[in-house]
C-alpha cells in the first residue's frame, strides 16, 4: 500500500468516526449537532428551526454564565424530523 492509499484509508476512518459521533444517541445534542443532522447551519437552526412550534424543547443545563447551555434529546429531534418524511 502506498502512502497516499494509507492516507485515504485513514481519512475515510476519521470521516466515519465523525459521522458516527454526530449521530450518537447516548449523549445530548448541541445546537451544532442538531444543525448538522438536519442539514442546516448552526445559526439557521437556532433562529429558524429550534424556535418552531412543535420542535422539541431544549434541556437547559446550568452553567456559570447566565442563561445556561441548551441541549436536545437526539431521539426527540429524529422523531420530529421523521414527521415530515413523505
Amino acid at each position: 500500500m502506498t502512502l497516499r492509499e494509507d492516507f485515504k484509508e485513514m481519512l475515510a476512518a476519521v470521516q466515519q468516526a465523525i459521522q458516527e459521533s454526530l449521530l450518537d444517541e447516548k449523549n445530548l445534542w448541541t445546537n451544532a449537532r442538531c444543525a448538522a443532522y438536519l442539514g442546516y447551519s448552526p445559526r439557521y437552526f437556532k433562529r429558524s428551526i429550534a424556535t418552531l412550534k412543535g420542535f422539541p424543547a431544549p434541556i437547559v443545563l446550568p452553567t456559570a454564565e447566565k442563561g445556561g447551555d441548551e441541549r436536545y434529546d437526539p431521539k426527540e429531534v429524529k422523531a420530529w424530523a421523521k414527521r415530515f418524511q413523505k
